[in-house]
């Protein structure tokens, strides 16, 4: 970061980027201290608002994303996946160890790629080998989605549309 850290305006600024960009966490952090240091702040406090009514409209989101996947799941004829697993086959191999998770991860970013309120979708690249974090790029490639990986504090790949 290249501004002052008391400046409440950059400070602002920078929230209200991180909240469009869906990087709510990082976002709140920036807003609060802005309003540290401005408290009372009608914009700072309009901006809390809409991050905290961002939040919620995600939460609600990803949880009918989920809803939709698991109840996909239990029906006995599913929608055709974009599946891009293995460079030999073009599809994915029952055999693999990792099937399951891949098979989810593809059925959320179709579902993802359908979804014209959600921009971004976040994966942690802790939580996955690295085989699945590939099979997760390449299908994201497949379904013209964009990828940024995000390392910090957290190793984060943002998975973006509309770029």
């Amino acid at each position: 970061m290249d501004f002052d850290p008391k400046n409440v305006k950059a400070l602002f600024r920078y929230g209200v980027s991180l909240r469009i960009l869906q990087d709510f966490d990082r976002a709140r952090l920036f807003l609060q201290k802005a309003n540290n240091l401005s408290p009372g702040n009608k914009d700072i406090i309009a901006e809390i608002a809409e991050l905290n009514n961002s939040v919620e409209k995600w939460k609600f989101l990803e949880k009918d994303l989920y809803k939709k996947m698991f109840n996909g799941s239990s029906q006995t004829k599913k929608a055709p996946l974009a599946i891009e697993a293995s460079k030999d086959t073009g599809k994915l191999d029952q055999k693999d160890p990792n099937f399951k998770i891949k098979e989810q991860i593809s059925q959320i970013l179709n579902d993802f790629a359908k979804n014209d309120q959600m921009k971004v979708y976040k994966i942690s690249n802790d939580m996955y080998s690295p085989d699945v974090i590939e099979f997760a790029m390449n299908q994201a490639k497949s379904l013209n989605l964009h990828i940024r990986n995000i390392k910090g504090e957290t190793d984060v790949l943002h998975i973006l549309k509309g770029f």
